[in-house]
């Protein structure tokens, strides 16, 4: 006679990452106490209804269908699976459960474009009025660093401004001249503490100011015969 399958529960802790689409969670497995081989053509079947899980009704492997939110969305998910005879029998089915924990993954900072003005006049060593802040869904507790990307590399400083790779504060490092360089874009780059970063362009733009004039030395001859005026 044909038995109902056994439903054979998971052994190790399943978790998987947040971020990851068509993520392979486990393979389910059954047993059965049939052994004719007509009587072991078993299936499975995802009953609970969550959305972001498949269960491959013939291979049993559990995998994500969307990316997670591990800061948003339930950390543990508790899944009823049947399994059943493909005989159609509905007494030849079991179910059992199979809970899957979502992992956190550390994600990138990020800044938003920022723009800066700063006068022309402004002295070696001036702060800009406020500092570069940056943002983390991983949360408020993140520490940060700043640096310049120029190229391929991470520096704190351009000719004009320095970077404070901590307090994200720029200071002008040489004399600005409107007439010469009106604004300068900076590529910025943030890391976290776990090595995420992200990159954006800061704008500085520099302030006109009026400057007083000046008179060129030079030297005049004049023929001492001259008449007056």
């Amino acid at each position: 006679l044909n038995e109902k399958p056994i439903f054979v529960e998971p052994t190790e802790k399943i978790t998987f990452p947040e971020d990851k689409k068509g993520y392979e969670n486990t393979t389910l497995k059954f047993d059965d106490l049939d052994t004719a081989k007509k009587f072991r053509n078993d299936r499975f079947e995802l009953v609970t209804e969550v959305d972001g899980f498949y269960l491959d009704p013939e291979t049993g492997v559990l995998t994500t269908t969307r990316k997670f939110d591990y800061e948003t969305e339930e950390k543990t998910y508790e899944l009823t699976v049947r399994v059943y005879d493909v005989s159609g029998d509905e007494k030849l089915s079991v179910t059992g459960k199979v809970i899957v924990e979502l992992e956190n993954v550390n994600e990138p900072p990020f800044l938003n474009e920022i723009v800066f003005t700063v006068l022309e006049s402004a002295p070696i060593g001036f702060e800009l009025e406020k500092p570069l802040e940056a943002d983390d869904v991983d949360g408020p507790d993140t520490k940060f660093n700043f640096y310049i990307f120029d190229g391929t590399k991470e520096v704190s400083s351009t000719k004009e401004f320095k970077l404070d790779s901590k307090t994200g504060v720029f200071t002008v490092a040489s004399s600005l001249d409107y007439e010469t360089t009106e604004s300068y874009s900076i590529k910025i780059r943030v890391r976290d503490e776990h090595d995420g970063y992200s990159d954006t362009t800061v704008t500085i733009n520099v302030v006109d100011v009026n400057e007083a004039p000046s008179v060129k030395v030079d030297t005049i001859y004049v023929k001492e015969n001259q008449k007056i005026n």
